[in-house]
């Protein structure tokens, strides 16, 4: 092998980690499991009424003539019950019972405080969890990094993404990757790496240092675990489930892993978004089922140290528009699930869908500012005691969702 064969090969590996010039101050976890938060991120902006959606709201209705549901209808094509006042797409079927079982809490009209509807925008602000602020230089994980989460290791803080997100920006080491089993060949046996050191010898020690050792570990560390599902455990193809099935790999391996980014995309529904099928059902079908075959993959074991926390930069419009589909909007709904989640019950206000209810007359309006559900996670599960640098400039309270003890 030759070496610009080899850096070709291993380049996705070995640049996947984002150093400190500071350590990590760990956070102490004698005497317990490490806690873990796994945020998945629904880029495109999901439409929140069509995910959970208001059962006696006639306006709803009026202003959605072909893209609101019924409470009463054929099978596969009737809302499911949530509260009463709630019903939830029949795609999301899989997260139903977890809902019955009050493990699933549903934080209705979240988003940012501020009105944006840019995607790219929306996302940076969410990311960085400064609304108005497009300049932010670190996002709100790797802050929370460096207020003493996790020991450091090199699962410690993962994106299980092409790119290293905006919200892992920032000095704090993180591995981002789409799929681990890319960073798992370079190290197997008579891989890359091995091959690299037989035709370089001593003086590949001295090149790779400058790569990072820690990717070397992980690389190393992931070609002699099984990054595939288990029997039983059935998940759909493509993201979120690659990185959820992979994530849950590593904790069952007993790999401390404190923060996981995980994106979902498809729900930029202008055109075609349809009601029980179209674009809207496919992008929400998929994102159930990955978050329940996650949780059953866990176990009653580690579900108990695991909580999910799923958020998008904002929803839609209320009417949909001529192409059977809806534009940029305002509030969405936000998921979390764990085993400490008050669940069964949606948080957060939706107002009947007058259009003197209606931000600018057409969008659903945030009554939960985001940081209010991050914080929550951050407070009650991860039981970080953050400062004012995690959310800076705010001065909000965390929402209470989950059980402190």
């Amino acid at each position: 092998m030759k070496r610009r064969q080899f850096l070709q090969t291993t380049a996705v590996g070995l640049s996947a980690l984002v150093f400190s010039r500071a350590p990590i101050r760990a956070a102490s976890t004698a005497g317990r499991k490490q806690p873990t938060l796994v945020v998945i991120f629904q880029r495109g902006a999901m439409d929140g009424l069509a995910a959970v959606q208001p059962l006696d709201d006639d306006n709803l209705k009026r202003l959605r003539p072909r893209l609101a549901m019924s409470r009463k209808g054929r099978q596969g094509e009737t809302l499911l019950q949530l509260d009463g006042r709630f019903g939830l797409h029949p795609a999301m079927a899989p997260l139903a019972p977890l809902f019955a079982q009050k493990k699933l809490a549903i934080i209705h009209g979240a988003g940012l405080p501020i009105a944006v509807r840019s995607h790219f925008d929306a996302q940076d602000m969410m990311e960085t969890a400064t609304p108005g602020v497009k300049s932010t230089p670190t996002g709100w994980l790797n802050r929370l990094l460096a207020q003493g989460l996790g020991n450091g290791g090199p699962f410690n803080a993962l994106a299980l993404s092409p790119d290293l997100p905006r919200a892992f920006h920032g000095p704090q080491k993180v591995l981002a990757m789409e799929d681990l089993r890319d960073l798992a060949r370079t190290g197997a046996r008579g891989g890359p790496v091995e091959a690299f050191q037989a035709l370089y010898g001593e003086a590949a020690e001295e090149l790779l240092a400058k790569t990072g050792r820690e990717s070397l570990e992980a690389s190393r560390i992931l070609a002699n675990l099984d990054l595939e599902p288990p029997g039983g455990i059935d998940y759909p193809s493509g993201a979120p489930a690659t990185g959820l099935n992979q994530v849950a790999r590593l904790i069952h391996a007993d790999r401390d892993v404190s923060l996981a980014l995980i994106p979902s995309g498809g729900w930029d529904t202008h055109i075609n978004q349809g009601a029980q099928r179209g674009a809207f059902s496919r992008a929400a079908g998929n994102f159930a089922r990955s978050i329940d075959a996650f949780w059953r993959d866990l176990g009653k074991k580690h579900q108990k140290n695991v909580l999910v926390l799923t958020m998008t930069e904002f929803g839609r419009t209320v009417a949909e528009n001529g192409t059977n589909g809806t534009d940029h909007g305002r509030g969405s709904c936000f998921f979390v699930l764990g085993r400490k989640v008050r669940g069964g019950k949606v948080y957060g206000e939706v107002p009947k869908l007058t259009e003197k209810n209606l931000e600018d007359g057409r969008d659903l309006p945030v009554t939960t500012d985001f940081r209010e559900v991050l914080a929550g996670a951050v407070r009650d599960h991860l039981k970080i005691d953050y400062d004012e640098t995690l959310f800076p400039n705010w001065q909000g309270r965390p929402l209470s969702y989950l059980r402190r003890s």
